[in-house]
């Protein structure tokens, strides 16, 4: 299935906004701040509490395939990769570096198990821990993502 690189931004934002806010952070920790490229947030997030950042880059755009139409017109189908990151940051204290963890690990898990209504699709899902900053521990959630789109 073709997908614009708009629609597939907007179908992994909502992946990460669904899956994290509704599915499983809940369960985890309450309550949780989220931040996502080019969208305002009014409201800052105090540094004491458990804050997700997402954003993702595009690497490359490959012609794959010529695709022939039932008109007879050929188009072409370009895959796109790149990486989503989702950003965990807990405040410093034991307990919140185990559910900062436990948050990562959700993550990760749910970028393994999932692919888009419009076939976007995840792999080499890993979590890397960032160096502590004076408020937060840190983790960033790294996975590759492909989708394809037809133009022409």
């Amino acid at each position: 299935m073709s997908v614009t690189y708009t629609d597939a931004r907007a179908e992994m934002y909502g992946l990460v906004k669904t899956e994290m806010l509704v599915a499983c952070v809940p369960t985890i920790v309450g309550s949780l701040g989220f931040r996502f490229k080019g969208e305002p947030n009014p409201n800052p997030i105090p540094s004491d509490s458990f804050t997700v950042r997402t954003s993702i880059k595009t690497v490359t755009g490959t012609l794959s395939a010529h695709v022939t139409s039932d008109d007879g017109q050929s188009k072409k189908q370009f895959t796109a990769t790149g990486l989503i990151f989702i950003s965990i940051f807990a405040p410093l204290n034991k307990n919140d570096y185990i559910k900062g963890g436990n948050i990562a690990q959700a993550a990760k898990t749910m970028l393994e198990l999932s692919e888009t209504s419009r076939n976007v699709w995840f792999r080499n899902v890993r979590i890397n821990e960032l160096d502590d900053e004076d408020s937060n521990y840190g983790w960033n959630v790294v996975g590759e993502f492909t989708y394809d789109t037809i133009n022409g």
